[in-house]
């Protein structure tokens, strides 16, 4: 070690004198008696550097820094790897390498925004499936950051993988919802209406942006346009029913409501709806119409609850009314309330009894009206669209 020590001296009497020919070659027979002093490996690094010797500083430099990540001296890996950065910005493996030290030690930001010089480098080069596996790591750092969820679906879109851009796609989508920030979520639609342009579902979804977040007349407008483009697609009409009402105009929303129904009977949010929106307009009988066209589906997937409220509402406008009495009764007999069960029954009874009394009547003193019809049937009659756009 005498001897390293001597030729060290040399090396700085060298470096004082700006011979740095000379020092490098001291601190090359540094390095060759003692391949562990990592400091003289990087003083050597450096003045290899000086002398525009770009590869051989980089090999030294290369093993310093190696040195100091296997011994988690991370800050010191990370600004060894900065000296090589800046002396070829162009070798993204330096990059790479500086995201993963960053994250080892913690810096999150700083990892990010080393990614970011990669997915922009691998985003001018066309590399997508690379930029991909970038945004990937991006997003295990930061899950809740929108935007980079945004660019994984447009980079699935690029390589054609249009299940995991649109699985992508709604991942950010639900994310934005649940913030309720609509100036976000209404930018994001318009992103994607340019990515997608002929994707109808985002069209509808920033129409119903609209509808739910604040604007509900302009999201009206936006869907009535998108409607009679699509005349016959059942998720913009619904979306237009919903933008109705959004804005009270609980008659158009029955129109587009029954003529969904028309369309696919077996829906239960389109009655869910249409008898919302029928008791809001006070048509009491067209919602018993209703209830009694959707009962079956109900019962059948075991969503009975969900129409019970309708149903008690509609009898207390409507109290003598037999078909709400017995679908009622079938209702509370489905969810086992009996206190209720019982209730229905008494004024079944009642019902049954006044009837039988009118019946006396009848027959006791010839009150017949022999001019009553008979129960009319139900007819469903094309609907006619002035707002919603005519089909």
């Amino acid at each position: 070690m005498a001897n390293k020590d001597k030729i060290l001296a040399t090396a700085q009497k060298y470096l004082q004198k700006n011979n740095l020919s000379r020092a490098i070659k001291e601190y090359v027979k540094v390095v060759a008696i003692d391949s562990k002093d990592v400091r003289s490996r990087q003083k050597l690094a450096e003045l290899y550097s000086r002398t525009k010797n770009i590869e051989e500083a980089l090999t030294h430099y290369e093993i310093v820094a190696a040195y100091y990540a296997d011994n988690t001296f991370y800050l010191k890996a990370i600004a060894v790897y900065k000296l090589m950065q800046r002396l070829v910005p162009e070798n993204l493996d330096y990059t790479l390498r500086l995201a993963q030290l960053n994250e080892q030690q913690g810096l999150v930001g700083n990892a990010l925004s080393e990614y970011r010089v990669l997915l922009h480098a691998y985003e001018v080069s066309e590399e997508n499936e690379q930029a991909i596996k970038i945004l990937g790591r991006m997003r295990e750092l930061d899950p809740e950051n929108i935007t980079i969820g945004m660019r994984i679906a447009e980079f699935y879109a690029r390589i054609g993988d249009n299940d995991l851009a649109h699985e992508s796609f709604v991942s950010v989508e639900k994310k934005l919802k649940q913030l309720s920030n609509y100036k976000q979520l209404q930018s994001f639609y318009e992103h994607f209406m340019n990515v997608w342009p002929n994707n109808l579902a985002i069209h509808v979804g920033y129409g119903l942006a609209m509808v739910e977040h604040g604007e509900p007349l302009g999201g009206v407008q936006f869907l009535t346009k998108l409607q009679r483009q699509y005349p016959e697609d059942e998720n913009v009409l619904f979306a237009l029913a919903k933008g109705f009402h959004q804005c009270s105009e609980f008659a158009h929303e029955v129109e587009c409501l029954e003529r969904l129904i028309s369309w696919n009977k077996q829906n239960l949010d389109y009655y869910l709806s249409i008898y919302r929106a029928i008791l809001a307009v006070d048509d009491t009988m067209k919602a018993v119409t209703y209830l009694e066209l959707g009962k079956e589906f109900f019962f059948a997937e075991q969503r009975v609850a969900e129409i019970k409220p309708f149903y008690e509402q509609v009898r207390d406008l409507l109290p003598d009314n037999r078909d709400v009495l017995t679908s009622l009764h079938a209702v509370y007999e489905e969810l086992g309330e009996g206190e209720k069960l019982f209730d229905v029954l008494s004024s079944d009874l009642g019902g049954e009894q006044q009837s039988a009394d009118s019946d006396f009547a009848v027959e006791s003193f010839g009150l017949r009206d022999e001019g009553s019809a008979a129960a009319s049937e139900i007819v469903f009659e094309e609907l006619e669209f002035d707002t919603v756009g005519n089909t």
